[in-house]
């Protein structure tokens, strides 16, 4: 028999015992476009998670070669390294080879240098191993390995002769800037003569421009120094 509604409650309970009232009811009140909500949100949630995951794909894709992007960077990166250390070990092996033109080309002028320093005239400029044998023969208490290293490869050693004919020597350290560590060790090395030769021994600097922290030394008399021309030291 017809269910006599007469209330909400009837109704309500008619829509709960009656599932075909209750869709009759849903398609009556609904539009067809809020009936296919939900499967129109389900497939559109399906839909955007494929895309995600396209996307998700792509980004890694793209992760992918970046990284191989930064491995060739750290490729050529490595080989910079290796082309720089190669450059400057050429560098550093430029550089004592022209030190060493350099130092030759200055001590021509030690001649000059001596009579400048009031010498009558100079004898001649001491060989590494006379300096070393002269170590040898010395008592050197007190005065360290590596002083003595350093005093044995000393610039120049000149033995010179003075106006009363007694001999005397100029212990000489050559730079293109002549600084503190010349000025020191041009002092050291001539009161180590001094010491071991029992003659007098001057220090000298050649140079041919002076660091102004040590202009004081130099003016005082502590050291001579000797300007060099910069052409004397420019090899062809």
């Amino acid at each position: 028999m017809p269910t006599t509604i007469a209330t909400v409650e009837d109704l309500m309970r008619a829509l709960d015992t009656n599932p075909e009232l209750l869709e009759a009811m849903r398609s009556r009140l609904l539009t067809r476009e809020l009936l296919d909500m939900p499967r129109t949100l389900a497939v559109f949630i399906e839909n955007t998670d494929r895309r995600f995951e396209s996307v998700d794909r792509q980004f890694e894709s793209v992760d992918r070669r970046f990284e191989s992007v930064d491995r060739r960077f750290e490729s050529v990166d490595r080989r910079f390294e290796s082309l720089d250390r190669r450059v400057q070990r050429i560098e550093d092996r430029t550089g004592l080879l022209v030190g060493a033109y350099a130092r030759n080309e200055a001590l021509r002028e030690v001649v000059v240098l001596s009579r400048e320093m009031g010498m009558a005239r100079m004898r001649r400029i001491w060989s590494f191993d006379e300096v070393d044998a002269l170590v040898r023969s010395r008592d050197t208490t007190g005065i360290s390995v590596d002083d003595l290293r350093s005093f044995r490869r000393a610039d120049a050693i000149v033995e010179a002769v003075d106006g009363q004919g007694g001999t005397n020597y100029i212990a000489v350290e050559v730079s293109f800037t002549v600084n503190g560590r010349d000025t020191t060790r041009a002092i050291r090395n001539a009161d180590y003569m001094t010491r071991f030769t029992s003659q007098p021994c001057l220090p000298a600097v050649m140079g041919v421009r002076l660091d102004e922290r040590v202009r004081r030394t130099v003016e005082s008399g502590e050291v001579y120094w000797y300007r060099l021309d910069p052409q004397l030291l420019e090899v062809d």
